[in-house]
């Protein structure tokens, strides 16, 4: 399944798991549920310089034990653009 769909699918309050490994198709994606996005060892979202991964506007959302590298945006919010409130960043990482 891409995250894409997963997305879609997910129920709020549920976990969307992030393999290992190099995700180039997490790009723009928007939030709107209560949610958790969780890599395991070694997920890293590269979204080489097309914009950022995600859009939050979901309360609650929680997105931990990620890499994000190689996000870009004119503006604010190269890996994020937060506007949902009382949501998490626990151990990721964003390089550029």
């Amino acid at each position: 399944y891409t995250f894409s769909f997963a997305l879609a699918k997910i129920a709020h309050g549920n976990t969307i798991h992030l393999v290992g490994g190099i995700h180039y198709d997490i790009v723009n994606q928007t939030i709107s549920k209560s949610i958790t996005i969780e890599g395991e060892t070694g997920a890293i979202i590269d979204l080489n310089g097309s914009g950022r991964a995600f859009s939050v506007s979901a309360y609650q959302v929680t997105i931990k034990n990620v890499q994000i590298i190689n996000g870009f945006i004119d503006g604010s919010g190269g890996a994020i653009s937060w506007s949902g409130s009382y949501g998490s960043l626990i151990n990721n990482t964003f390089i550029r």
